[in-house]
């Protein structure tokens, strides 16, 4: 019987040699050379795995764990299944990888290499996803996860526990902040004791206490909410008609305040239109410039005397600021004059911009001041400056931030 042959160039040595038409598929001559060449671990399809370091004696190899990079001397038969040098983090941490669920919050685990040329540890693609935004941001002075930083907290059980946030981060205007990246959050209860404790120790030792959502890793888009704000005759809705022009971010603005005023209807619409409103800015995800809200309503009570629900401004201001929202403050320098339409007493203009004011340091959102008569009242010369301003705080890390518009200067 003759059998048919057939040579082949070896891939690894470069010699020629003879096989049978059966095994011409054949790419190397020998076990070692396939070995040496590194193609032994599922590199051929693809997937990430371990490589061959070098073998160190007879049907022995020394493979490189594809998560931990450790070194292990295996038989030469087990190499081409190996991908992981067997502890249990490892082998999880490839699977992981293998089902392609690094990308939606499933565990994974590895080292990150930071651009100043250390490791961090990550557990989660959520904390994978963190350490980047961190690394390649220019506000970010310095970040870690290898701090020694305990918070101590008081169980449920009344046992007392220890807990470690995820990074320590400094920021290039001194803040220093422990943040914590959280997905879904099972144990609702332990969590909230956790966060009042890191609170407590963040407010003790002058640091800021973050939790880190999706929306902060940017899994999706951030959501851009503006609040338009400020004393009547100011053009704030003129600048939010500008700015809706430019950047195309619908503008809404309730035509009938006017009647609400003489009805003395605010304090229903606070307690009735807003919750309603934060509910439908939070489901729908969508972006917007809101011409008056709940902020007129407690800065104008304070002003007039009126009667309002302070509880509920206080919630719908930590709900807005948790979703990012920027509140826009139109000022002036003199409110000598104002248009025959306006219903406000004169003298009561120079109260409503103390309380602004006022308001600006007590909220939790980010701020954007500007005096539009600096400006000659010239709206080609106000929205650049502020799209400029809202583009800054968007791409901000920091909780809270003030950025003052005057005399076409931009002061942080």
């Amino acid at each position: 019987m003759i059998v048919a042959k057939v040579n082949i160039e070896c891939k690894g040595c470069k010699i020629i040699f003879t096989v049978s038409m059966k095994n011409r598929c054949r790419k190397y001559c020998s076990s070692s050379c396939f070995y040496k060449k590194g193609n032994a671990f599922g590199n051929r399809n693809g997937n990430p795995g371990s490589k061959v370091a070098t073998t160190n004696r007879r049907n022995q190899v020394i493979v490189v764990c594809s998560v931990c990079s450790s070194e292990i001397s295996v038989k030469a038969s087990l190499a081409p299944k190996l991908r992981t040098c067997g502890k249990q983090l490892c082998k999880r941490t490839h699977k992981a990888v293998m089902s392609n669920l690094s990308n939606n919050g499933a565990f994974i685990s590895g080292f990150f290499e930071k651009k100043d040329g250390g490791k961090e540890h990550y557990q989660s693609s959520y904390e994978l996803r963190r350490m980047k935004l961190l690394d390649s941001s220019d506000y970010v002075a310095s970040w870690t996860k290898k701090h020694k930083i305990t918070i101590r907290y008081i169980h449920k059980d009344n046992t007392e526990h220890v807990y470690k946030p995820d990074f320590l981060v400094k920021w290039i205007d001194g803040e220093t902040t422990l943040e914590e990246v959280k997905g879904y959050v099972s144990d609702k209860d332990k969590f909230n004791r956790k966060n009042v404790a890191a609170v407590s120790y963040c407010e003790d030792n002058g640091m800021v206490y973050r939790i880190i959502n999706e929306c902060d890793l940017e899994f999706r888009k951030k959501q851009r909410v503006i609040l338009l704000e400020g004393p009547d005759n100011c053009g704030k809705s003129h600048i939010g008609r500008m700015l809706a022009f430019n950047t195309g971010i619908p503008y809404f603005r309730f035509d009938k305040q006017h009647e609400y005023w003489d009805r003395g209807m605010f304090k229903k619409a606070l307690e009735h239109d807003q919750p309603m409103m934060e509910s439908m800015l939070r489901q729908l995800h969508q972006d917007v410039i809101i011409d008056r809200c709940y902020i007129s309503e407690k800065v104008y009570s304070t002003v007039f005397d009126r009667d309002t629900n302070e509880k509920l401004i206080k919630k719908l201001d930590l709900k807005l600021s948790k979703l990012g929202a920027i509140v826009l403050v139109a000022l002036r320098r003199s409110y000598g004059s104002h248009d025959d339409d306006i219903i406000i007493p004169s003298n009561k203009f120079q109260a409503l911009h103390d309380e602004y004011i006022k308001f600006i340091e007590w909220t939790k959102c980010k701020c954007i001041v500007i005096y539009v008569d600096d400006f000659d009242n010239d709206l080609n010369k106000q929205c650049p400056l502020i799209e400029n301003a809202i583009e800054q705080l968007m791409l901000s890390d920091i909780s809270k931030k003030i950025i003052m518009i005057e005399k076409e200067t931009v002061t942080v």
